[in-house]
């Protein structure tokens, strides 16, 4: 789901918002609910696992971009690389868990002010 909330309470002041969620899964024990994953771990953050992992390799769970093109003329396609302000703000649950299944489901959320002055800005 992803919400774009605007601000025009103040004169020539505009701010757009994306907030996004996003629900991830992954064979149980290889996502970030860690090795341990199990029916107790619903509700519980992925991030210190997800910290753990992402130490040796940024993009093991995901890389995150934006393509956008400017309000010109002879605009081209952009890519904004979005990791870093992804990370800085995100929160991730589990979900759900299946053991017998093998897999399991997390709930992460994280938002980002789009770029001005753009005819679009796409999540990747």
């Amino acid at each position: 789901m992803v919400v774009f909330a605007r601000n025009d309470d103040l004169e020539n002041f505009k701010e757009e918002l994306n907030v996004s969620k996003l629900i991830t899964g992954w064979q149980l024990g290889k996502g970030p609910c860690g090795p341990n994953c199990s029916k107790a771990s619903i509700g519980k953050s992925t991030l210190p696992y997800r910290t753990l992992v992402e130490r040796d390799n940024d993009e093991y769970f995901g890389n995150f971009t934006t393509d956008y093109k400017l309000q010109t003329v002879q605009a081209k396609q952009e890519i904004r690389l979005m990791n870093s302000i992804v990370k800085a703000n995100m929160t991730e649950t589990v979900i759900a868990v299946s053991e017998n299944a093998q897999w399991e489901q997390e709930l992460m959320t994280f938002s980002f002010e789009l770029l001005q002055n753009t005819t679009h800005e796409d999540l990747k």
